[in-house]
C-alpha cells in the first residue's frame, strides 16, 4: 500500500506497482466516445445525529461536506481514505441507502443518469448501482441459499411468484439443484 497525497500517488508514484495500476487507467482519448453521464453528485452533505448524554446534548455531525463529482460511463472510480472518513457513508447513499434504510439526514442531490435520486424507488437505483464488499463472505446476508439466490430478485421488488420462478430457474440454468435450501454458514 502506498499512502501520500492524492496528487502524489497518482503522478508520482513511488512504488511499481502503483505506476501500474495508474498506468491501467483509460487516457481520455480512450473513453472520449463515452461520454455519457452516469452519475451525477452535487453538493452532498451527510450528518448523523450523535446519542447526546446527560451532559451533552444531541447534535448532528457532518461526515460528508459539500461533496461533488460526475462519473461517466467507462471511468473507473476509487473511494480510497482512512478509516471513519465516510467512504461507507457515501457508498450508503450512491445505493439509496441514508436515509431510507440507515438514519442520516442527506442535503445536496444525486443523479443517475438525468433522473434525481429523489424521484427513483429503491428497487430502481438497485437495477444500477449495488456495491460489492472486499470480503466476500460478508456478501451473504440469507440463512440458506435458495433465500440468497432469491435476494437480488427481493431487491428489486419482484412479485413473490416471480422470485421463486427465477430461483428455480437459476438452480437449474446452473446445475445446481443439489444446493438447494443448504445453510448459508460458511464452515
Amino acid at each position: 500500500v502506498e499512502m501520500g497525497e492524492t496528487e502524489q500517488i497518482f503522478f508520482h508514484p513511488r512504488e511499481e506497482y502503483t505506476r501500474k495500476l495508474v498506468a491501467s487507467m483509460p487516457q481520455k482519448a480512450e473513453w472520449e466516445a463515452f461520454r455519457d453521464r452516469l452519475l451525477h453528485v452535487e453538493h452532498l452533505n451527510v450528518y448523523y445525529q450523535n446519542s447526546g448524554n446527560l451532559f451533552k446534548k444531541k447534535e448532528h455531525v457532518k461526515i460528508i461536506n459539500d461533496m461533488s463529482f460526475d462519473l461517466y460511463e467507462g471511468e473507473i472510480l476509487g473511494i480510497v481514505g482512512e478509516s471513519g472518513c465516510g467512504k461507507t457513508t457515501l457508498i450508503r447513499c450512491l445505493n439509496g441507502l441514508i436515509p431510507g434504510f440507515y438514519e442520516g439526514k442527506v442535503t445536496g442531490e444525486i443523479f443517475l443518469r438525468e433522473t434525481s435520486f429523489e424521484t427513483l424507488e429503491q428497487h430502481e437505483i438497485s437495477s444500477h448501482i449495488s456495491t460489492v464488499f472486499q470480503d466476500p463472505r460478508s456478501q451473504f446476508f440469507a440463512v440458506n441459499s435458495t433465500d440468497e439466490v432469491a435476494f437480488g430478485c427481493e431487491n428489486l421488488s419482484f412479485s413473490t411468484e416471480r422470485i421463486n420462478e427465477n430461483v428455480e430457474k437459476a438452480f437449474s440454468h446452473l446445475n445446481i439443484g443439489k444446493l438447494k435450501d443448504r445453510s448459508s454458514a460458511l464452515r
